[in-house]
């Protein structure tokens, strides 16, 4: 796979990546059924961790991925939306999400995978 989704045990936090190799254009339907089916699988709405330190996504399609986040964004099972990364681009494409026309969700964006946790675990 070139992706990875898991539910932390006894905490409300779904951490989800995706490597080097995954490939938006390609993966990216898969990944985001994934993501949704471990919400909807979820009894309890959970923290969001996207973490992209290990990804090459901003060489890639971003309006195809953000079109992709949509119903991920919108989902009834999310309490907050995080992201990992220390590019620039996707600093930018994650306040773009943002956006009205993403639904108007505020994405909090941390440089390590440590800091997003502290966060999610504030809830």
């Amino acid at each position: 796979m070139t992706y990875r989704t898991e539910k932390l045990p006894d905490e409300p936090i779904l951490i989800t990546q995706p490597f080097e190799e995954h490939d938006a254009e390609v993966d990216g339907g898969f990944y985001a059924q994934s993501i949704i089916a471990a919400l909807d699988a979820l009894k309890e709405p959970v923290v969001v961790i996207l973490d992209l330190t290990r990804s090459n996504m901003e060489s890639q399609n971003l309006a195809y991925a953000a079109s992709l986040a949509i119903p991920i964004l919108n989902h009834p099972n999310i309490l907050d939306r995080v992201c990992v990364t220390t590019s620039d681009i996707m600093r930018m494409t994650m306040q773009g999400l943002g956006s009205t026309t993403f639904g108007s969700h505020e994405i909090h964006v941390f440089d390590t995978l440590d800091d997003a946790l502290a966060y999610a675990r504030s809830y």
